[in-house]
């Protein structure tokens, strides 16, 4: 597996890179004969724009990419430590199926 971790305005403590490298390590299992191929990048850091005004300050980010697998996790939190956990669930969790345009805009569902 191919691993990247980038952060941005933030220096990680080494008990983060582990947790980090522990959990990163855990999409092994789930990749399953792809792991081998597959690339992970993962980003930390301080928002910038106007997210760095509100209490949600820190992202994380991670990118999941294999043959035939493609996933996103984005997350944004008030501490770091909640923003890497979230956004690692997150990319855990299987694809929602989309919802037809109707439904998303708010109109009543019809059967």
């Amino acid at each position: 597996m191919n691993i990247r971790i980038k952060t941005t305005d933030y220096k990680m403590p080494a008990k983060v890179s582990d947790y980090l490298d522990e959990r990163v390590q855990s999409l092994e299992k789930l990749l399953g004969e792809n792991a081998d191929v597959a690339r992970v990048e993962v980003e930390l850091g301080r928002a910038s724009g106007r997210r760095k005004h509100s209490d949600y300050q820190w992202f994380a980010e991670i990118l999941i990419r294999a043959p035939g697998i493609s996933v996103r996790a984005t997350n944004h939190e008030a501490t770091i430590n909640a923003g890497y956990r979230s956004s690692q669930r997150r990319s855990h969790e299987p694809a929602k199926e989309e919802k037809d345009d109707a439904h998303q805009q708010g109109a009543p569902k019809t059967q």
